[in-house]
């Protein structure tokens, strides 16, 4: 039983000084962009279940991400994507999502980033483009992601 304690401890020791929790933190409550720049469309990424909350993971735009933050529960990030078709996608572990956006500028889109169960106890990543209608109803309970 004391093994038990002290290796739940030490798990929680380290998740607290591990370099995701330590780079990022969460701020203000969902605030909408108002200007986008010429010629860009603004994506907000959020995750806004609560299923394995410790893991958290990166969102990619092709080959490029899209921020050095990872995407955490009830934490958003803002993205200026270029118009046309993207491919957005996240991996954890071998498990992978992938998203495809027909992007116009000036315009906004919302992306639920999610983890679902899977084989491994962290899960998998879901991104599902969501309704800018019931992504503000979910979104305002998140806070913006940002690297200290």
């Amino acid at each position: 039983m004391k093994n038990s304690i002290f290796f739940l401890l030490l798990f929680c020791l380290d998740f607290l000084l591990s370099p995701d929790v330590i780079a990022q933190k969460k701020t203000t409550i969902f605030q909408e962009v108002t200007e986008i720049p010429d010629g860009k469309a603004v994506v907000y990424f959020y995750r806004f279940n609560s299923f394995n909350t410790f893991t958290k993971f990166a969102i990619n735009d092709g080959n490029k991400p899209v921020s050095p933050i990872l995407l955490a529960t009830k934490g958003y990030i803002v993205y200026f994507a270029e118009p046309g078709k993207k491919e957005f996608w996240a991996q954890i572990g071998k498990a992978k999502s992938q998203i495809e956006i027909y992007i116009e500028a000036g315009k906004s889109y919302f992306v639920s980033g999610r983890v679902t169960p899977g084989q491994a106890k962290v899960g998998k990543p879901l991104l599902l483009e969501v309704s800018n209608e019931e992504a503000l109803k979910e979104i305002k309970k998140c806070k913006l992601l940002v690297e200290e």
